[in-house]
């Protein structure tokens, strides 16, 4: 594949484990580059020095490229060590992207994880420039940690242009909150229940991520058309490993995110005193997490949160 001379223009740190990089270009060459992108979510070829990779276009069609590397990468390293200006190597885009002209109408669910967010930027974008095109537009941004999300200065732009944006994070201390051993984006767009009729998905990260969100689109019998997968296979860093956690300590947070801990939305307000409350709130009906967890032990019938039956 034929690579094109670009300058970087610019670049800028996006979460602890990525950049951001803008190319430029006022050649003749440069601008048949940015005219081969026709449509959201293609990918190019970007060489820097000696590295080249495949990389997921996070910019609209028919701009500047713009691409999201992964700095522990051996591109990303690359890239890293260049100064704005320096030349670097890259292809006309290529593959399927994202064909957003045949869902007009549709809601519009657009999921990334970690680098895989910069191709879901380039959809957003492109969807969010005609927003009165879809029913709704869905995005959907998952990290391990909130300081690893790319792209988070820009999600209240994103908001105000008619996205509805969702941080999610896949850790296993997430999961207590579904009493599971971990939390994915796959299961909050399961608990989202899209209308299989009326629903386009975009989908860019690693392969589980991919295979987990096909498998909801499925289990709703989705037509496949509407689903299109992007690839983009992330560098886990090293992280410090969590301590095991102590039996009694897993108990009660399972049960907390069951029950309530008392702070919960349902606890009836406070009339207004001017003292600190004797004890802390509590739903009416529920019992304390150390009380439900000694019925359940006894097989006693617990009450459902918010007094139902």
């Amino acid at each position: 594949m034929e690579l094109v001379e670009v300058v970087l223009q610019s670049r800028r740190g996006e979460g602890t484990l990525a950049t951001h990089v803008v190319l430029g270009g006022r050649s003749a060459a440069a601008e048949a580059l940015w005219a081969s992108c026709d449509r959201p979510g293609m990918r190019v070829r970007l060489r820097a020095g000696e590295v080249e990779d495949e990389v997921g276009l996070a910019s609209v069609p028919g701009a500047p490229f713009e691409l999201l590397l992964e700095r522990a990468s051996p591109l990303g390293d690359a890239v890293e060590a260049l100064e704005p200006g320096a030349p670097l190597l890259c292809s006309p885009a290529f593959g399927h992207g994202m064909p957003l002209g045949q869902f007009e109408g549709h809601d519009l669910y657009l999921i990334g994880h970690g680098a895989g967010l910069g191709p879901v930027r380039g959809v957003a974008l492109a969807a969010l420039a005609e927003r009165q095109r879809w029913r709704s537009v869905h995005v959907m941004c998952e990290a391990h940690f909130l300081r690893e999300l790319p792209y988070r200065s820009e999600y209240p732009a994103w908001q105000r242009m008619g996205a509805r944006v969702y941080q999610l994070f896949q850790r296993p201390d997430m999961g207590k909150w579904r009493g599971s051993e971990a939390a994915y984006i796959y299961e909050e767009l399961r608990d989202l229940g899209p209308d299989p009729e009326r629903s386009a998905v975009f989908a860019a990260g690693p392969p589980e991520l991919l295979a987990g969100v096909a498998g909801v689109m499925r289990a709703l019998e989705h037509e496949p058309r509407k689903l299109v997968l992007f690839e983009r296979t992330t560098i886990a860093p090293e992280r410090a490993r969590e301590p095991e956690r102590p039996a009694e300590l897993l108990e009660k947070i399972s049960l907390e995110g069951i029950w309530g801990s008392g702070h919960q939305c349902d606890v009836p307000d406070h009339p207004p005193v001017h003292s600190t409350p004797a004890e802390q709130p509590r739903p009416l009906g529920m019992p304390r997490y150390k009380e439900a967890a000694k019925r359940l032990a006894a097989g006693e019938p617990l009450p459902l949160p918010g007094g139902a039956h």
